[in-house]
């Protein structure tokens, strides 16, 4: 499938990878392993290996498997309000952008404002952080993630839940939950 490089900020990036994960039916939880194709030092393609629940390399089960918030007891317990979407996030090397997947945002069938349009963090000790919308190819995130994981000190394997704010039926903020205590 044809993508397109893009530097966000510094950050390499790969448009299409929606397209992806729309076609081989990916959801929030699966585990791939890309593998990078050279020419001389320049990246030309990656190549997607898929991982299931049941055909890890040791053949045994994943940890996270196919099933959304299986690592998190009850992660609704979270929320503010039980009747708003959400998900949950385990922080990686790379928090720059807080990402929605494609399946989430079916699921809840949910909208977004136009490229740049503001949202805020809302932060477990009542503060507010802003933040924004960003649109990358039909994948939507939100930039000032970096921000919320610096106040707290967040880092790689930290679990958050994000419980999505709704105005009139477009995400307005992201209501964030640390799980790891």
């Amino acid at each position: 499938m044809e993508g397109f490089n893009k530097i966000y900020s510094g950050l390499h990036a790969f448009l299409g990878w929606a397209d992806v994960c729309q076609k081989y039916n990916l959801k929030q939880g699966d585990t791939v392993v890309c593998e990078f194709e050279l020419s001389g030092r320049v990246v030309t393609a990656v190549r997607v290996h898929f991982v299931t629940a049941s055909n890890s390399a040791s053949g045994r089960q994943t940890s996270r498997g196919r099933q959304s918030f299986d690592h998190v007891e009850n992660p609704e317990r979270y929320l503010l309000n039980p009747n708003n979407p959400y998900f949950e996030k385990t922080l990686t090397k790379t928090n720059s952008v807080l990402y929605v997947s494609p399946p989430v945002i079916k699921k809840y069938g949910l909208e977004f404002g136009p490229h740049s349009s503001s949202i805020d963090f809302l932060l477990p000790d009542g503060s507010k952080m802003e933040g924004f919308t960003k649109s990358y190819g039909g994948l939507y995130g939100f930039l000032g993630w970096a921000a919320v994981c610096q106040k707290y000190n967040l880092k790689p394997g930290d679990t958050v839940v994000c419980e999505f704010e709704l105005s009139r039926g477009v995400v307005s903020a992201v209501r964030v939950h640390f799980v790891n205590e």
